[in-house]
């Protein structure tokens, strides 16, 4: 009899496992979101890794399984993942695919229904063309709460189409866990109080977060809250902070910028009493070290847009690379 009872003890160890959610992300960064809600009720697996570039990745066959086998999908949106719609398809997946960004009113992005479902769309809003899985290649392993389906509204600058860096800003991050969470609590009513608890503990820490730069952000002085990145992808979070963020291309990271677009940066750049600059953890440092060259300007660090560190870089966590881009921006803005 002892002998059964410990044979069924050792049994329940698969078990438990199995009973996970199984969740794709798209992104190294939802990756971390779903993770945080989620804890060890779900097991993630993340098409794009960490210092990996979402705008250009192309889904390989390991993707679509994945996609196939998933209780959960999580994208994006906003035209971030150019490829998902040929991925689901290719994939024949039926389980409910969320878009964080729904929820949020961006320039080319209306908020919709606030009863949609988050079952399978349009996730190809910016017209980018669309990659079809490829065969196995290297990449990596996979301000106030709100209720329910009601999450807090926030307006994006007009670039035309449609930025998808949403989660720039913290009060979009909060959207994102918030969206998350409440559909694993749809998937798993079982464990409300437990994705609940999480969602607080994750919303904590985002305000002590925001809170922690808030007094050097108001210290700066006007004339010194202007920095320079390769692409623009920080505009929700200079929405958010009243710092100026100045690119020297588009939204998308494998855009070029023109001769006559850099020589008007430069010309702009020369009339600041001062600016810094950036390069990014996906783009060449190239473009910001010719514009240091040309405007005297010192590099200021290197900031993670587009995709997470390795856990051994600075940035292993969404919360870890807001305080990792905020420490490197302020110290650089403060140092003159």
């Amino acid at each position: 009899m002892l002998r059964i009872a410990f044979f069924l003890s050792l049994l329940a160890f698969p078990l438990q496992s199995l009973a996970q959610i199984q969740v794709v992300t798209s992104f190294s960064i939802l990756g971390d979101l779903a993770h945080q809600i989620g804890g060890d009720k779900v097991n993630i697996t993340n098409i794009v890794g960490p210092d990996q570039d979402a705008h250009v990745y192309s889904p390989t066959v390991g993707d679509a399984r994945a996609v196939a086998g998933a209780d959960l999908i999580i994208f994006n949106g906003l035209g971030f993942e150019t490829w998902s719609t040929n991925l689901v398809a290719a994939s024949g997946t039926d389980a409910p695919i969320i878009t964080v960004t729904d929820w949020l009113t961006s320039i080319g992005h209306s908020q919709g229904d606030e009863d949609k479902d988050h079952k399978a769309h349009d996730h190809d809003e910016d017209g980018h063309d669309e990659n079809e899985p490829h065969d196995e290649a290297e990449h990596s392993e996979h301000d106030d709460e709100g209720e329910k389906g009601h999450a807090p509204e926030f307006h994006a600058h007009d670039h035309g189409m449609a930025d998808p860096h949403a989660w720039g800003a913290l009060a979009n991050g909060l959207v994102y866990a918030q969206t998350i969470r409440d559909a694993l609590i749809d998937l798993d009513p079982a464990n409300t109080v437990y994705y609940q608890d999480r969602f607080e503990t994750f919303a904590s820490e985002l305000e002590q977060t925001k809170q922690a730069f808030a007094g050097r952000i108001a210290a700066l002085p006007a004339d010194h809250r202007t920095l320079v990145t390769t692409h623009d992808s920080f505009d929700y979070l200079a929405e958010e902070t009243g710092l100026v963020f100045l690119a020297a291309k588009g939204i998308h990271s494998g855009s070029s910028a023109t001769a006559s677009q850099l020589r008007d940066l430069i010309l702009q750049l020369r009339e600041l009493p001062h600016a810094a600059l950036f390069v990014e953890n996906l783009t060449s440092p190239a473009l910001i070290e010719q514009i240091a060259k040309e405007t005297g300007l010192a590099v200021g660090g290197r900031l993670y847009s587009d995709a997470l560190s390795g856990p051994e870089g600075p940035a292993p966590t969404y919360l870890d690379m807001y305080r990792h881009n905020m420490e490197t921006i302020l110290s650089a803005l403060e140092a003159h």
